[in-house]
């Protein structure tokens, strides 16, 4: 059986994006060369499940390789069907079947 984990940023009040959603928090805390165990995590995985909104802020912000490497499969939960790019596949469908 496969290992489930979440890594989740969220504001001291127990929110993951402002409003409009909005992750301009996560800026406030950036410290030059610090990913906060990122890294380590995601080297350790071999998929990342994540949704549409946080896909397109961190592709935007950061760029579509923060998730992409080529080395991993990604699946952003989307309600929109849309073409695979690389590795990463937009899912419409159960999100438990996936998991599964």
């Amino acid at each position: 059986m496969r290992t489930l984990s979440l890594f989740i940023a969220t504001t001291l009040d127990g929110y993951i994006s402002k409003p409009n959603n909005d992750l301009s928090f996560l800026k406030l805390v950036e410290k030059a060369g610090e990913d906060y165990g990122y890294a380590e995590f995601t080297s350790t995985i071999d998929t990342i499940i994540l949704g549409r909104k946080t896909y397109d802020w961190v592709v935007r912000e950061i760029g579509n390789s923060h998730y992409d490497n080529g080395e991993r499969n990604v699946y952003v939960i989307t309600r929109t069907e849309r073409q695979s790019v690389g590795k990463t596949t937009f899912y419409t469908g159960d999100l438990t079947e996936l998991v599964r």
